[in-house]
C-alpha cells in the first residue's frame, strides 16, 4: 500500500527546495560576472541602467566582436587617419573626403547607420 504525503511532508520539501534555490541564487550573486547561455531578452521599455561614477563599458577589447540592428557583430573598426589641412586644396579635400567615409563605413558596419 502506498502511504501518502501528508501536508507537513510537502510543506517540509516545499521549503527545502526554497533553500536550495535561495543558496544557489545566493552563491550566484557573488560571482563578479554573468554568463549567459541563451539570448537576453529585455522587455518593452525597460532599460540598461549604468553606474554614474565610473560608468560601464561594452566589448572591452578590441578583438570583441558587436553589433547592432541585426547585422553582423565585427570588430573594433582600425584608427581613421586625420586630414593633414595641409597642401593644395585639392589633396585636402581628398583626405577630408577619404577620412568621411572611413567614418561612413566603420558606422555602417556596426549597423548604426543603415
Amino acid at each position: 500500500m502506498k502511504k501518502s504525503m501528508t501536508t507537513q511532508d510537502k510543506k517540509e520539501i516545499t521549503n527545502l527546495i526554497r533553500d536550495v534555490i535561495r543558496e544557489e541564487l545566493f552563491d550566484m550573486n557573488k560571482l563578479d560576472r554573468f554568463a549567459f547561455q541563451k539570448n537576453l531578452h529585455i522587455l518593452d521599455k525597460y532599460n540598461i541602467l549604468t553606474g554614474k561614477k565610473n560608468g560601464c563599458q561594452i566589448a572591452t577589447e578590441t578583438t570583441q566582436k558587436i553589433g547592432f540592428y541585426g547585422t553582423t557583430p565585427v570588430v573594433q573598426a582600425s584608427a581613421i587617419t586625420d586630414p593633414s589641412g595641409e597642401g593644395a586644396a585639392n589633396d585636402r579635400d581628398t583626405e577630408a573626403r577619404a577620412a568621411c567615409s572611413s567614418i561612413i563605413t566603420a558606422l555602417h558596419n556596426l549597423g548604426l547607420i543603415a
